[in-house]
């Protein structure tokens, strides 16, 4: 079971990096840009602004999993210092539960429809031979890829609890040890 959950971890956080090092280097450039061009050219900076939203939308949903595995999102920390690490792992499980799967769920959900709704009334993108529903589908794409993280680490929570291996999940890159590659503490 922890070689099935490795590997998928190690697919969650190859897909993030490489949309990251993708869509963050292109997006810097064309930052570059507007700004170099808004300074000495008159030129309009429309389609520029276009590859900045549309590769951040990209970006963010592409690395929802990652974020999550590594810890790397908005969690308010005041009390999870403080508690055991079975209590640790038992409101992580529970959060993952009623919070996290109903969330991500809905927006799978959602997200299909729109992308059909998009789809059928043919809206356009300005990427050469781009379709809207092609930039919609990261929404549940990038919901799927968070569900398949969380479903990750309520495995792995399960495993802590009941073999006493390991350490409750997620753990930031840090706390996983020294030598442990990303996604595999």
């Amino acid at each position: 079971m922890l070689g099935v959950l490795r590997g998928i971890e190690r697919t969650l956080v190859w897909l993030g990096l490489a949309a990251g090092w993708l869509l963050l280097l292109p997006m810097i450039a064309a930052r570059a840009y507007d700004i170099v061009a808004k300074q000495f050219f008159t030129s309009p900076s429309g389609l520029i602004q276009l590859i900045e939203w549309d590769g951040f939308f990209v970006l963010v949903f592409m690395i929802f999993g990652l974020a999550y595995l590594h810890d790397a999102h908005a969690r308010i920390d005041i009390l999870r210092g403080r508690f055991s690490p079975r209590t640790t792992a038992w409101i992580e499980i529970l959060g993952i539960v009623f919070a996290v799967t109903p969330f991500c769920i809905l927006n799978i959900l959602y997200g299909i429809d729109y992308v059909e709704a998009v789809y059928d009334d043919r809206e356009g993108w300005w990427v050469p031979y781009g379709e809207g529903w092609m930039k919609k589908a990261f929404i549940p794409l990038g919901f799927g890829l968070l569900l398949l993280s969380a479903i990750v680490v309520l495995l792995r929570n399960l495993i802590f609890l009941k073999t006493g291996v390991g350490r409750p999940e997620p753990r930031r890159r840090e706390d996983a040890g020294p030598g442990v590659p990303p996604g595999v503490g």
